[in-house]
């Protein structure tokens, strides 16, 4: 998992196109980029995977969410043949 709004800022209405375009280069690069801003995780953190560092990842699929603060949510799954 990779949150690039750490890197990128928000972008208001284009968040969802820059994020797929982010995790398209992902795939194309074979690695998660880590999250910007990400030190440490605190004690009990659930998700395991999350970091500042580079993954090289052979990413086949990958989710894009979206969340507005007035409400819509949206959801965009990619994948490469």
């Amino acid at each position: 998992m990779t949150v690039p709004k750490g890197a990128l800022g928000e972008c208001l209405g284009a968040s969802g196109a820059l994020q797929a375009a982010a995790l398209l280069a992902a795939m194309e690069a074979g690695e998660l980029p880590g999250v910007a801003g990400f030190d440490a995780a605190p004690p009990g953190f659930p998700l395991w995977s999350i970091s500042n560092a580079t993954t090289p990842l052979d990413l086949a699929v990958g989710l894009v969410d979206g969340v507005g603060l007035d409400g819509p949510c949206c959801s965009l799954l990619l994948g490469r043949s």
